[in-house]
């Protein structure tokens, strides 16, 4: 049997736009025709739902932050079903990747997408002394756009033949099957611009509010609308 195939590595299916979208391609992909798989680290399993039958899904169950027999479980299903390429979703899962694949009898493709451009703790920047030297060594490392890509180059020493960056897209086929709803305006707003992200700080929030601000004071009828939840809320 030939090495074939690409697993996406996330550490949940949480309800988030990194896990959303990994799982939105993995459908696309396997309905292509592709050989995809889907590993993940733990709970929760919010998303499990939304993965395609077709779709093969490992569930690792970690029980600690580095789980030996997790690794083993990766690493004997990567050998089994002859997995080529291996796509963790940002630095936690890349660690998995890495151990699991040094007992594999062959080459596999290590990709990593990373999906943070600042780290705002200093646990997060912490963590970096130990992910920055596995990023050096993975075979490519993808962005979302070029300004993320340059300052992690900067910062972190990467490579730069080893980086890419491919940009998020929209999913048209969900939006066209959404029939338009007419809405009225509210008071003097003409114009809503709306944000759907956890409320984070490399989020922006505060960005496009500020944004608003200056819109308002400039006389445009403009309101946000802002959709999601977490610790800024």
């Amino acid at each position: 049997m030939s090495v074939g195939g690409c697993m996406f590595l996330v550490s949940s299916l949480c309800v988030g736009g990194s896990e959303k979208k990994t799982v939105s391609v993995a459908n696309r992909l396997v309905r292509r025709g592709w050989r995809i798989h889907l590993g993940v680290l733990g709970g929760p399993e919010d998303l499990l739902s939304s993965v395609s039958r077709e779709v093969p899904t490992l569930m690792l169950a970690r029980h600690r932050r580095v789980d030996m027999q997790a690794i083993r479980r990766l690493r004997a299903y990567l050998i089994g079903q002859r997995v080529g390429l291996l796509w963790s979703v940002n630095q936690y899962p890349m660690l998995y990747a890495r151990l699991a694949a040094r007992g594999v009898p062959f080459a596999v493709r290590q990709v990593v997408g990373i999906n943070t451009t600042d780290f705002h703790s200093s646990y997060e920047r912490l963590q970096m002394l130990l992910y920055a030297p596995l990023l050096r060594r993975i075979d490519t490392v993808v962005f979302g756009c070029a300004a993320q890509q340059s300052a992690w180059v900067a910062r972190y020493r990467l490579p730069t033949e080893r980086v890419r960056v491919i940009r998020n897209g929209v999913d048209l086929d969900h939006f066209a099957a959404i029939v338009p709803a007419r809405s009225r305006a509210q008071g003097d707003a003409r114009l809503t611009l709306g944000m759907v992200a956890q409320f984070r700080p490399e989020k922006g929030h505060r960005v496009l509010l500020e944004a608003i601000v200056r819109l308002r004071n400039e006389g445009l009828g403009v309101r946000a609308m802002l959709i999601g939840d977490g610790p800024e809320l």
